[in-house]
């Protein structure tokens, strides 16, 4: 009832997921009618199957201290490496 007026936590996050289609949603920030308007509305019932992410940068290697800090100063990679598919096994809960 509450994702009617405002954004919660819950649809927002649907946001900040690894398959794009579902990036592609839900832009909001206070109130949800905006992403209704302009036909961004996402809802997704079983939110634990959202993974959220970058998925150029998923392997473990890329997640290390050393890789983080110096990620700033390299040339970033495409975003979109390849369409996830959504029964992926590699994907995990939020």
């Amino acid at each position: 009832m509450l994702n009617k007026v405002f954004v919660t936590p819950r649809m927002h996050g649907i946001h900040h997921s690894v398959v794009e289609e579902e990036t592609n949603s839900n832009y909001s920030t206070i109130f949800s009618w905006w992403d209704r308007l302009n036909g961004s509305f996402r809802m997704i019932t079983e939110v634990h199957t959202v993974t959220i992410g970058v998925p150029a940068y998923r392997d473990v290697a890329d997640q290390r201290i050393i890789r983080l800090l110096t990620l700033p100063f390299q040339k970033q990679r495409p975003y979109w490496r390849s369409s996830i598919d959504r029964n992926d096994t590699r994907r995990s809960g939020v």
